[in-house]
């Protein structure tokens, strides 16, 4: 049965941040991290897979800080090394020592960031449209069009 409205999700607390996050299922844990779009969070990127997933894994939504309903704190260090440190502190708090991990564009880059930083934490990882940070291409503009118009429109804001 496909959930079209946000149930209730829960909280806790991990390296002084209020972290939100939803958890279906059981089993192994699959722990979803969205993209940085605007209004993005684990339930806005990931609904549409809870009833897939859930059947066989314990599938989390993961709310990034600054998105969805987690703390929105000002970043002064590196990004990624700062949201590899963050799921880290976020999977001790819950209770889990290692998972597979679903990333979409900058939710892939903090998984394959936590990979490389916290190689212990990590089994698997899916990316989804998560490409390399500092890579050129001849092919196409960079940062993508996409990239220039999300940076754009947290300028505005």
């Amino acid at each position: 049965m496909r959930m079209e409205k946000e149930p209730e999700g829960k909280y806790l607390e991990a390296k002084n941040l209020k972290l939100h996050y939803h958890e279906f299922g059981s089993g192994y844990p699959v722990i979803c991290i969205h993209g940085a779009g605007p209004g993005a969070s684990g339930w806005s990127n990931f609904k549409g897979n809870v009833d897939a997933f859930a059947k066989q894994y314990r599938m989390i939504l993961f709310d990034m800080p600054q998105f969805g309903k987690s703390d929105k704190p000002v970043i002064k260090d590196q990004r990624l090394t700062f949201l590899a440190d963050v799921l880290d502190a976020f999977m001790a708090a819950i209770g889990i020592e290692k998972a597979h991990f679903i990333g979409n564009s900058m939710g892939g880059q903090a998984a394959l960031k936590l990979a490389v930083d916290h190689p212990n934490r990590v089994d698997k990882v899916v990316v989804i449209g998560s490409g390399v940070i500092k890579a050129g291409s001849i092919f196409q503009p960079m940062p993508l069009e996409g990239i220039r118009n999300i940076a754009n429109y947290y300028k505005t804001i």
